[in-house]
């Protein structure tokens, strides 16, 4: 990976059976670690793999902000967040989560990860990567929404620390354009 910017978020690099990482360059890498897959900040130039990805995942919904500019304009109002799982050769996307927060708690928003590449450690990667990037802008609090009719997910955020609340009802109100 090329080193990164002042000011920017450096890559993850996920690799061996234990899913190890390492912030930075890859020469901080054991020679001996063969690389699985990659995790770095989602970028646009994916769109096309991204939307497809979240198209073909069971249990994500996607809308019209999910367009290309409606991407774009979440990622840049919360930069450094959201991350996605790549092929060590950066040529295939297996996988991406959004994260963003309100200053006063953190988001995640569509984990998705690609069948084939399933229970590889690639989803717990993209929630650590977030996770510690949200921590990075001083949150204690990740909220996220699961729909009732998917338990596998349920289970899975439950897995990695995740509480179930019953506390709460989710309201929600569409705002059509003008």
């Amino acid at each position: 990976m090329e080193k990164s910017e002042e000011g920017s978020s450096p890559g993850f690099t996920f690799c061996g059976p234990a899913v190890q990482y390492w912030h930075g360059e890859y020469e901080s890498m054991p020679e001996n670690v063969v690389m699985e897959f990659l995790i770095e900040p989602l970028q646009l130039e994916f769109y096309e793999q991204i939307i497809a990805l979240w198209r073909q995942t069971s249990g994500l919904c996607v809308s019209a902000s999910d367009s290309r500019e409606g991407l774009q304009s979440y990622l840049e109002r919360n930069a450094n967040c959201s991350f996605m799982a790549l092929s060590p050769d950066r040529r295939t996307l297996w996988g991406t989560l959004q994260a963003g927060h309100d200053r006063r708690s953190g988001y995640f928003y569509h984990l998705a990860v690609a069948g084939t590449e399933r229970r590889r450690g690639i989803g717990s990667a993209l929630v650590a990567a977030a996770t510690e990037a949200l921590r990075q802008q001083g949150l204690t609090y990740i909220h996220l929404l699961v729909e009732t009719d998917n338990p596998e997910a349920v289970g899975f955020w439950r897995r990695i620390g995740f509480d179930r609340r019953d506390d709460l009802v989710v309201l929600s109100r569409h705002l059509p354009p003008e």
